[in-house]
């Protein structure tokens, strides 16, 4: 089962997957944060081809699953993020450069990749009225969050009658029994 997150920054993304594995009791670790990783290494990510970078790392983590035995491959996170914060950026600017352009549709083309041939469940987490917690890697500014929000559920759209997409609670003391029950289900869904 492959199962990932989206949802703009400060949404709640590693803490579901905490509480995500801790449900399904598995040790072996998530594929990691491509944004922190990247950073960690001296990345900005206002660099220009950053979600780019990430996608490919990610891509790279992904590979390396192949060889992995067990259940589960879990992400808190998928391409669906990096194709907003580059349509953002995109969109932002009155005369967006060829090269934005070009990485943004190459982010588009690795999210649809990723949605019809990888990941077999996207729980997408709504924002809810919580401030923006300011972990470094994306600003704190509420409004620049909610735009990431509308940009992922714009492209989120033409998935949302696939079973893939699954709709969170924004409420955090509901998440454990949640995925509790979203486990149950996945008994069925894999047959």
């Amino acid at each position: 089962m492959r199962v990932t997150f989206t949802g703009a920054h400060g949404a709640g993304k590693t803490t579901a997957m905490n509480i995500l594995r801790e449900v399904v009791d598995y040790s072996l670790p998530p594929l990691g944060s491509a944004t922190r990783d990247l950073m960690s290494l001296g990345w900005d990510r206002e660099q220009p081809g950053f979600e780019l970078a990430c996608i490919y790392y990610r891509r790279s983590q992904m590979l390396d699953t192949l060889t992995v035995v067990g259940p589960y491959v879990l992400s808190e996170r998928w391409a669906m993020d990096e194709t907003a914060y580059q349509l953002y950026k995109v969109r932002s600017k009155q005369n967006p450069d060829r090269d934005e352009t070009h990485i943004l549709r190459v982010c588009q083309m690795e999210m649809r990749w990723e949605i019809e041939n990888y990941w077999d469940v996207v729980y997408y987490i709504p924002l809810d009225t919580r401030p923006v917690d300011g972990d470094g890697t994306r600003p704190t500014d509420k409004k620049y969050q909610i735009e990431i929000d509308k940009l992922i559920q714009e492209n989120l759209k033409p998935y949302k009658k696939s079973n893939k997409i699954r709709v969170m609670p924004t409420e955090l003391e509901l998440w454990e029994e949640y995925f509790r029950k979203e486990v149950e289900s996945w008994k069925t869904t894999k047959k």
